[in-house]
C-alpha cells in the first residue's frame, strides 16, 4: 500500500496548524532531536539569540511551509549555554532578555501515566525601557524527558528546544483586568 504524500503548498482553505503539547512533544520536537529534517519544513529552525521577538513572525513565516496568520508560531530554536563552562541557558539577546514566569509543568501522555517532557514560559522584557517592562510577547519551551531520549547521546538531545510564540496569553490577562476595572465602577 502506498502512502499519499500531500503537498503543505495545496492545503484546504481553513487549515490550522495546531498540535497539543503531547503531539509537540512526542512527535515534532523528538523527531528534530532525531535528525529528521521533514519537521523542518512544518516547523523551522529559526535563532531567537539574534532575533527581537516582533521580527519571529516574519523570519517563521518565511522558512516554514505553513504560514501562520494568527497570533502562534511554532519553530526550533539551537540551545546556547550562557558561559563556555556552564550549563545555564542563554535566553537574552541585544534587544532585551526572556525571563521564566511561573514554575515548569510536566507534559504527559493522554493517560496522564507518562512524562514526555517539561514546559516552561518565559515573557520578553525590552532592556531599554524602564525597569525591563514585560512585552506582549510570550514563549513556551519545551524539552523532552530524559526517558524518551533513549540511545541518543546526551549534547545531541540538549542541541534543540521547541518554542512556541504567542502574545495571546498576556492580552487575555490585560483584558480580564480591563474588564474587572470596568464591571467595578
Amino acid at each position: 500500500m502506498e502512502s499519499a504524500e500531500i503537498s503543505l503548498v495545496d492545503l484546504p482553505v481553513g487549515f490550522r496548524f495546531r498540535p497539543t503539547e503531547e503531539e509537540l512533544v512526542h512527535h515534532y520536537l523528538k523527531l528534530k532531536i532525531l535528525g529528521n529534517k521533514v519537521v523542518e519544513r512544518i516547523i523551522p529552525e529559526v535563532d531567537i539569540h539574534h532575533l527581537p521577538p516582533w521580527d519571529l513572525p516574519s523570519k517563521i513565516n518565511e522558512l516554514s511551509s505553513i504560514k501562520s496568520d494568527g497570533d502562534e508560531w511554532f519553530f526550533f530554536c539551537h540551545l546556547q549555554n550562557k558561559y563556555p563552562q556552564s550549563k545555564r541557558t542563554r535566553r537574552s539577546n541585544d534587544y532585551g532578555s526572556w525571563k521564566k514566569t511561573g514554575g515548569t509543568c510536566k507534559i504527559r501522555t493522554q493517560d496522564k501515566k507518562n512524562i514526555l517532557g517539561l514546559k516552561k514560559i518565559l515573557v520578553f522584557k525590552k532592556r531599554q525601557s524602564p525597569k525591563n517592562a514585560q512585552t506582549k510577547w510570550v514563549l513556551h519551551e519545551y524539552h523532552l524527558n530524559a526517558d524518551l531520549r533513549g540511545n541518543i547521546l546526551a549534547d545531541q538531545v540538549l542541541d534543540f528546544l521547541l518554542f512556541l510564540s504567542s502574545c495571546r496569553e498576556l492580552q487575555r490577562k490585560s483584558y480580564l483586568k480591563h474588564l474587572r476595572i470596568y464591571l467595578n465602577d
